[in-house]
């Protein structure tokens, strides 16, 4: 189970960054799901920035997904609802 995990979280790395190369912006949101899928909360929150930074908008889904339950605590993801005008007020 753990090769599994390994090689899925290699092969989300090589798919995010080819699309970096080729400003394929409209990935970043659904890389940083996978990775939410996965645990992997510091890529998560480093693939949720890529998808602000490039104004994807589908980024209101990270409000409600549960997959983002892990990170709902955390100051950046407060930052990140601040930044797209979904904060609580």
């Amino acid at each position: 189970m753990r090769e599994r995990r390994l090689a899925a979280i290699m092969f989300i790395d090589m798919v995010g960054y080819s699309a970096l190369t080729q400003r394929n912006e409209e990935l970043a949101l659904w890389i940083a799901c996978l990775y939410a899928g996965l645990g992997e909360r510091p890529k998560v929150l480093e693939w949720l920035e890529k998808a602000c930074e490039d104004r994807d908008g589908w980024l209101r889904i990270v409000k409600t997904s549960e997959l983002f339950d892990e990170i709902r605590g955390t100051p950046q993801y407060q930052s990140l609802l601040t930044r797209i005008g979904l904060a609580v007020p």
